[in-house]
């Protein structure tokens, strides 16, 4: 997910990012992602990803029960406009379903939201899918200027 790797298209993908305008809930933490420290007191804005892939295009092993087993890896790096990293956040979801889970699973496309708190400023966000069964990998880079004036529901503040 480095700034100059080239783009991985092994697994092809969607992604949606926009702005997350809803309210916090309690069990929130106050900062999505691993910030960089310097950046702990800059005003944050909650971004959501929205990943979209064929269900045909994730792959499963198939148990002697008839059950399937999977996982796919969600990444997020954003930099600023120097290549220096600024946050990240990584994200296995392991999916377990029955046969009949299953066939409903394969009937629509899979959708996965993903969450980070970005600082303001003129951005390179790289988002990404690894299928641990396949080991395919997919990345799309989506540049992003973060407003200074963005009202945040989370500032961050260094304790």
């Amino acid at each position: 997910m480095a700034p100059v790797a080239p783009p991985a298209t092994k697994l092809l993908f969607d992604v949606r990012v926009q702005p997350d305008h809803t309210p916090p809930v309690p069990t929130d933490p106050p900062i999505i992602g691993v910030l960089d420290p310097k950046l702990h007191k800059a005003p944050l804005a909650r971004y959501g990803l929205l990943y979209m892939l064929p269900q045909d295009r994730i792959a499963f092993s198939v148990a002697g029960n008839g059950s399937y087993t999977g996982a796919l890896e969600f990444d997020i790096t954003a930099f600023d406009s120097n290549g220096t990293l600024v946050t990240s956040r990584s994200q296995t979801l392991n999916i377990s379903l029955t046969s009949d889970e299953y066939k409903q699973f394969i009937q629509k496309p899979f959708q996965f939201l993903q969450q980070i708190d970005l600082p303001p400023g003129q951005l390179r966000v790289r988002a990404g899918v690894r299928d641990t069964v396949s080991n395919k990998v997919g990345t799309i880079d989506v540049p992003l200027e973060i407003a200074k004036a963005i009202p945040s529901k989370n500032t961050a503040s260094a304790k």
